[in-house]
């Protein structure tokens, strides 16, 4: 039970919406932890929609009973909104208890969690879940950043949607070898989701690993992606590439602004959807059309409706 000062015009509000029947109003008042007792009755509530509005309360954590009683509710959806909820981080007996849930959808509600950076014991356990879309959701978590263990086990997941999954994830940038093992997944879509990310913007040897990548996908991935304007030598690669569908994303990239030789380069290109692609990038000013003659090519000027 919290220590604060009892209010009293809460008080009053919490006994006119308990007076008028509105239990699930109750259930979701901020001021609910001032009423321990009420909390108690309302998880134990016939109507489980309200036991799921307490479940989403953050004042339940200042009651454990009230976690207790709702971590072990009949009802999945009850425990679902129990693992989504943050203040669980401040109830460690609770997070252990979902975190084995007989349900993987409370499993991966829980591994959604960010209070689990508080957690690492919870997070670990959750990385060897049997259902792997909770280990995909975990690796998805920015809360990893302060789980360096955990982020060293799923990369190395069997399954590649959590290896996929972890590639996206910025929280990653904390752990540099992990990034590197990513960098030469042997499945592509895995390599390409981490060439798509933010997270390689300050790695430019991995950059530069992905820019040489075998398979087309992951080097358009890298032409799309914003980290590859700090390798200005991988997007003057990338603009020359053999794949139309690479120098298209090259086209496509906002960054290309900034380098005029590559976009000169690129509106001569032999692919008219590469030169579309370029005309309809936002960041090429059309008021400088005049005073760029590579702007002013008939084939620029007009891009075809791709």
């Amino acid at each position: 039970m919290t220590n604060a000062p009892i209010d009293p015009l809460a008080i009053i509000e919490l006994t006119n919406v308990k007076a008028s029947g509105r239990l699930a109003d109750l259930a979701k008042h901020p001021s609910l932890a001032m009423t321990p007792e009420w909390m108690k009755e309302l998880a134990q509530s016939k109507d489980w929609s309200v036991r799921q509005a307490l479940a989403e309360n953050p004042a339940i954590a200042e009651c454990l009973k009230v976690t207790e009683i709702l971590a072990n509710d009949e009802h999945r959806f009850v425990r679902i909104y129990l693992a989504q909820n943050p203040a669980i981080a401040n109830c460690p007996e609770i997070t252990e208890k979902l975190s084995t849930d007989k349900d993987p959808w409370v499993r991966q509600a829980l591994a959604d969690n960010r209070a689990i950076a508080n957690c690492p014991k919870i997070a670990a356990i959750l990385s060897s879940d049997e259902h792997w879309p909770v280990r995909s959701n975990l690796a998805q978590n920015p809360a990893l950043a302060n789980c360096p263990e955990v982020v060293a086990v799923l990369v190395r997941d069997e399954n590649h949607h959590v290896r996929r999954a972890l590639a996206t994830n910025p929280a990653i940038t904390a752990s540099p070898e992990a990034i590197k093992t990513l960098s030469s997944d042997d499945v592509r879509s895995v390599r390409a989701a981490l060439a798509s990310s933010t997270t390689i913007a300050n790695f430019p040897a991995i950059t530069q690993k992905l820019c040489n990548d075998e398979h087309h996908t992951v080097r358009s991935a890298l032409a799309q992606s914003r980290a590859i304007a700090n390798l200005p030598d991988g997007i003057e690669k990338l603009s020359k590439d053999r794949s139309t569908n690479v120098r298209r994303a090259v086209a496509n990239n906002p960054a290309i602004g900034a380098f005029p030789e590559t976009m000169e380069r690129l509106a001569a290109d032999k692919n008219w959807y590469v030169r579309g692609a370029l005309a309809q990038n936002p960041a090429i000013p059309s008021a400088t059309a005049s005073q760029q003659p590579w702007q002013a090519r008939p084939f620029v000027q007009k891009a075809p409706t791709l």
